[in-house]
């Protein structure tokens, strides 16, 4: 059982997308949440007291006390439902609820995209992004482009944490050099989102990523040469 008197304690790494969805929520509800940095680059959530309580050690995981999430859309939704139950960030009637996960759903095909992109530098197994996966993203940026139209945000007609979890993904993608200037929609959207509480902590982990990234493709371009 959750004791309500304790505060929860999130483990995070701030290039994340899943992580600054998280963390997003957590300032929009101006929680007090026990914050933990754990970098998976440089192998920080494989110490073995993280992997006793999460062995999937993964980035974001929140400990309530002994209750354990390990996915950002469900710790999100977790968190708003038990702290701020009638706010809203979450829907409330089966329509919105149900637009909510649909949108929530769609972050993960986003997220997978964009990663099939970033992790193999980040691994070093490649040294550019490929024609055929930045193809593949933008097809999926596309729907993101008509989901906000007209001034929408991701589910609803005003910010809800659907678009907590598209801004760290669609930040990361222009932080790592993709052109986004033909999604007019979606660079109005990141204009409206700069009204989101905890924005500047978004771009700085969006900055990150970024750096992390080109760094990443020059070392394994050396690496190459060498070979």
């Amino acid at each position: 059982m959750v004791n309500k008197n304790m505060i929860p304690t999130l483990w995070y790494m701030l290039e994340g997308p899943p992580s600054r969805a998280v963390l997003l929520t957590i300032r929009n509800l101006r929680l007090d949440v026990k914050l933990k940095l754990c970098r998976t680059y440089l192998k920080e959530h494989l110490d073995p007291k993280f992997v006793s309580k999460n062995p999937l050690h993964t980035v974001p995981f929140l400990d309530d006390n002994g209750f354990h999430l390990t996915d950002s859309h469900a710790i999100t939704q977790y968190l708003v439902e038990t702290k701020a139950p009638a706010s809203t960030l979450i829907g409330h009637t089966p329509q919105e609820k149900a637009l909510l996960n649909d949108r929530l759903y769609f972050d993960n095909l986003l997220f997978h995209k964009t990663r099939a992109i970033i992790a193999p530098v980040l691994r070093g197994y490649a040294q550019d992004i490929p024609e055929d996966k930045a193809k593949d993203l933008h097809e999926t940026l596309e729907v993101l482009d008509m989901y906000v139209e007209n001034g929408k945000w991701v589910a609803n007609d005003h910010y809800t944490i659907a678009d907590f979890h598209a801004l760290p993904i669609v930040t990361n993608i222009q932080s790592i050099g993709m052109k986004m200037d033909r999604y007019h929609n979606i660079m109005e959207w990141l204009d409206r989102c700069r009204t989101i509480p905890g924005y500047d902590e978004n771009s700085e982990g969006a900055k990150a990523m970024g750096e992390l990234f080109k760094k990443k493709i020059e070392e394994n371009k050396k690496i190459a040469n060498k070979a």
